[in-house]
């Protein structure tokens, strides 16, 4: 999965879009975008700062339910080196990614990813990366797509019975749904190897009406699988206990969900959208705590 954390494939895209964007030679701004010549000063001053360009852009998600977003102090951090106060250098640095994203990407997933997030210079510095629903959608929609093959390199440790439940929930749900055919499946005789067809647009309620106006319970969830994505991308050596920490946080989560949030009730949509997010519970858990689900899952 290229894209399977959301911070780490902002963190890269930001640094990618902040240092390969053109940039004025000297002080020739003839041919230069409209956005960037009103940071003339600080551009030269990044361009010519060759450390910057190896450091990591700081990340943080914000912890608020109605909305996926993260925040960086990168312009606080270079407020020193560049000698320019930190919010010159956010508006600059802001101004920067959004002449980048008018850029077409070559993989469609990072295209509606990179072009669905918004961009702001917020006060005393700070930079504000808010993930808007169509890029969401299109990454809830790539975990749906995940493939359940082993990564027994990733773990050694047998998972705790909560997850093991959890993980044998989503298989017997998905195998339910498969048969009401609700949604179908590449390979439906093997809960280890389900994958979803794309045919069912499981997400288009989240399209339509954002995050803000999902339930409470499916929020929450949405929020529980990035944070595992994120934090499993963030581990060292994918050390077993921290795989199985995240797992038992997804584990949770998944609990209230399904508390509060039935696959078989409500519209279709929500059906179809629970589901998805069914879908892709199973496929993180199976990620994180292979390969002891994979022999659990034939099972079911």
């Amino acid at each position: 999965m290229t894209h399977f954390s959301l911070k780490r494939t902002l963190t890269q895209q930001i640094k990618l879009a902040a240092f390969t964007e053109k940039k004025p030679d000297d002080n020739n701004f003839t041919d230069f975008s409209h956005d960037l010549r009103k940071h003339p000063d600080t551009l030269l001053r990044i361009c010519k700062n060759s450390v910057l360009c190896h450091q990591e852009i700081p990340l943080k998600k914000v912890n608020q339910i109605e909305t996926v977003t993260y925040v960086s102090a990168i312009a606080r951090r270079w407020e020193k080196p560049l000698q320019q106060p930190a919010d010159e250098i956010a508006r600059c640095l802001a101004d920067v990614l959004k002449v980048a994203q008018r850029d077409r990407q070559r993989d469609p997933l990072l295209q509606s990813l990179w072009a669905s997030v918004q961009i702001q210079a917020a006060a005393s510095g700070w930079l504000q990366f808010s993930l808007l629903a169509p890029g969401l959608s299109a990454w809830l929609v790539s975990l749906n797509q995940i493939p359940l093959q082993p990564d027994c390199d990733r773990i050694a440790r047998r998972p705790p019975w909560q997850i093991q439940y959890v993980y044998g929930r989503c298989c017997s749900l998905l195998r339910r749904a498969a048969q009401q055919q609700q949604i179908s499946f590449c390979h439906p005789q093997s809960a280890a190897s389900y994958q979803l067809q794309a045919a069912p647009d499981l997400f288009w309620q989240l399209r339509q009406v954002g995050l803000s106006g999902l339930a409470t319970g499916e929020r929450a969830l949405i929020h529980a699988l990035i944070d595992a994505a994120d934090g499993y991308e963030q581990l060292s050596h994918a050390l077993a206990a921290g795989c199985l920490k995240l797992a038992y946080a997804l584990s949770q989560a998944f609990e209230l969900f399904y508390a509060a949030c039935s696959p078989w009730a409500g519209t279709p949509e929500q059906r179809q959208l629970r589901l998805g997010l069914i879908r892709a519970v199973q496929a993180m858990l199976y990620r994180l705590s292979c390969p002891h689900l994979g022999a659990l899952s034939s099972h079911l």
